[in-house]
């Protein structure tokens, strides 16, 4: 893989497609069974039956961004996929947890060691697209967004096509009651971009994502809401939408061209 001080040398990568997703906590069941739109690659329901909440709400950003940027049908097979949620896998793991101290190892399920992990979220996605390239979990706190942002930009030589990047978030953190729900309203966010450095055909880029050196000042970085909220903005005629995440050393760089095709987080 590209070394990180490689990958601040300058390399860009194009944006082909994003997707974007808000919904309640208490709409997380629907998505589960219906994780897709209309014309959006089918998932095995088992695929996502024991998942985490963000995992699901990552994979339903990824499929939005494919139907909507008439990328459905094409194949994803040597791309790779970065995921950064942020704290997943609270939600359920404090359940087992209490399990395990009152009842003892026995009771505690295997599984969730793939569904409930940092790596869970890109390794669902990977088996829903049937992607053969590398998958990983980034960051999994604050700051999740820059630091999947870089690793999306190092896995570029790892993966011969592209990198799917999702990023994942609760705002505010979900408090589970003793029923394995959720005791507070909260709202869940993701985010799904295709990136390539290579030209295919029939795709024309929106954007890019880039490492830009320290030499001057930028903005602080945002949360996962307020980019979702300035990726739907309507676009400024000949003005592109920048969106800046401080990092050591320099800062990434999202950019969406001034005439980028516009979509909107799907409210579940």
């Amino acid at each position: 893989m590209r070394g990180q001080d490689e990958t601040r040398e300058g390399r860009d990568c194009q944006v082909l497609a994003y997707g974007v997703v808000r919904a309640p906590f208490e709409a997380i069941a629907g998505l589960r069974k219906t994780p897709g739109p209309p014309g959006s690659p089918k998932v095995a329901p088992p695929l996502l039956k024991h998942a985490d909440e963000q995992t699901v709400l990552g994979l339903a950003a990824t499929l939005r961004a494919l139907v909507h940027f008439q990328l459905a049908g094409r194949s994803f097979e040597d791309w790779a996929v970065v995921a950064a949620p942020r704290y997943v896998g609270r939600m359920q793991t404090i359940f087992h947890i209490d399990r395990f101290r009152r009842q003892g190892a026995s009771t505690v399920s295997p599984l969730i060691i793939p569904h409930l992990s940092l790596h869970s979220t890109s390794g669902t996605i990977s088996l829903a697209l049937r992607s053969r390239g590398p998958n990983f979990g980034v960051g999994g706190a604050h700051g999740h967004l820059g630091e999947g942002l870089l690793a999306a930009l190092s896995a570029g030589d790892e993966a011969p096509e592209g990198t799917w990047f999702v990023a994942t978030a609760w705002d505010p953190e979900p408090v589970p009651d003793m029923e394995r729900q959720c005791a507070n309203a909260v709202t869940g966010h993701a985010l799904a971009l295709a990136l390539t450095t290579k030209a295919i055909e029939g795709v024309e880029p929106i954007g890019s994502v880039r490492f830009v050196p320290a030499a001057a000042e930028v903005p602080s970085a945002l949360e996962l809401p307020e980019l979702l909220t300035m990726m739907e903005e309507s676009n400024t005629p000949g003005r592109p939408r920048r969106w800046f995440c401080p990092l050591p050393g320099g800062a990434i760089e999202l950019t969406l061209a001034a005439d980028a095709p516009q979509t909107q987080a799907i409210a579940v």
